[in-house]
């Protein structure tokens, strides 16, 4: 998965929006939507909220944890805690992402909330560093990692691909004795 598909999963998430036009209910594929009525809150996918703001059919109302306060504490929260803690919604990359980028005027105090933003970024970032530079280092096999979300994965998952194939040939090529492949590499040359 690239960092393109989990915003479009993402989009998938329902969120609050203000309607500026009325309609009835929408039954769409996968979601049932409405009924629209001017000023009333309404919640449906992101991707339809995107795409009426786009049109000028609504305001979108940012989620609960999009805001000074609430990213106050998920910081406080992260830099305490060795571990991942667990975020407001799966999605929390993609979706403020999402909206700082786009539709940061709704959002009160939008400078404050990018920087708390990008500070929770970094710090789940510097912990998945430590993390697996500790796995590396451990010699496991295995390692169980709670509360990532999909936005760091994909992030990681190159690197990390690449790492553990690099570190597995080099296990495999200590293992191999010298002897038995200088007279495998003997024997065969002589048979030619």
């Amino acid at each position: 998965m690239e960092i393109e598909e989990a915003e479009f999963l993402a989009e998938k998430q329902i969120i609050e929006m203000l309607p500026n036009f009325k309609a009835p209910v929408l039954n769409l594929m996968t979601v049932t939507v409405g009924p629209f009525n001017p000023g009333v809150v309404t919640k449906a996918p992101l991707w339809l909220v995107l795409l009426l703001c786009e049109q000028n059919r609504c305001r979108i109302l940012p989620p609960s944890w999009l805001n000074v306060e609430s990213l106050t504490e998920i910081r406080s929260a992260e830099r305490a805690a060795p571990i991942f803690t667990k975020l407001p919604n799966p999605c929390f990359f993609e979706i403020s992402t999402i909206i700082l980028q786009r539709f940061s005027i709704e959002v009160p105090n939008a400078d404050a909330v990018k920087a708390l933003f990008h500070d929770i970024l970094d710090i789940r970032m510097a912990k998945l560093d430590s993390s697996i530079s500790a796995f590396f280092g451990s010699g496991s096999a295995h390692a169980v990692v709670n509360n990532l979300t999909s936005f760091e994965i994909i992030r990681i998952r190159t690197f990390l691909s690449d790492s553990l194939s690099r570190l597995n040939t080099l296990e495999m090529s200590a293992n191999v004795n010298p002897f038995t492949a200088a007279s495998t590499s003997t024997s065969t040359s002589g048979t030619n």
